[in-house]
């Protein structure tokens, strides 16, 4: 599946926390919700809550996520100031080949 890791099944439970959907005759239960990652260490726990009453066949899937927020925070201001660095650069040389094309001496434009 491309690096994704179908997330439920890494966790024991027993089979009365696993069922997520009920045929509406009752007979069979079967688990068809599932929670999906590309990153297998962020996930700690998946389960289903039976007590969550949601008006549907379906039991409500829970996930809990462990984030490191200054990390992520300080690899999303890396990649934005580089961005940002990179535009300005570009942003830049095209002012100047404006100039050079124009066969314009700089002290004239001032």
């Amino acid at each position: 599946m491309n690096g994704l890791y179908v997330m439920n099944t890494f966790f024991q439970k027993r089979e009365t926390r696993k069922w997520i959907w009920v045929h509406p005759g009752g007979t069979m239960r079967n688990e068809i919700d599932y929670v999906i990652s590309s990153h297998k260490h962020v996930v700690t726990d998946v389960s289903v809550l039976s007590s969550f009453k949601a008006g549907s066949d379906h039991r409500l899937v829970r996930a809990r996520l462990r984030f490191d927020f200054n990390s992520e925070r300080t690899k999303m201001i890396k990649t934005t100031s580089k961005r940002d660095q990179d535009s300005f650069q570009i942003d830049l040389k095209n002012r100047f080949e404006c100039i050079d094309e124009l066969n314009l001496d700089v002290d004239h434009i001032n």
